[in-house]
């Protein structure tokens, strides 16, 4: 597995989480409940996060790229 995106909220995380999963890219959310060790951890290391399945990366960061390329 690889992180493909960090989000500063969890809901932005789900929400990369629900774009790939539909452009058929199984993705893990992770870190969602690290926010109350800020302070202990470096602060972007408390973010939820993205992964994927290995295979999945090139894809899951082109969908990624391609959708903040259209927000």
């Amino acid at each position: 597995m690889t992180r493909v995106h960090s989000a500063a909220t969890l809901a932005d995380a789900t929400h990369w989480v629900n774009v790939l999963a539909s452009h058929g890219i199984p993705a893990e959310l992770r870190n969602a409940s690290l926010a109350g060790a800020m302070g202990e951890l470096p602060f972007p290391e408390t973010w939820p996060q993205v992964w994927v399945a290995d295979e999945q990366v090139r894809h899951a960061r082109r969908v990624i790229a391609d959708a903040l390329r259209s927000e």
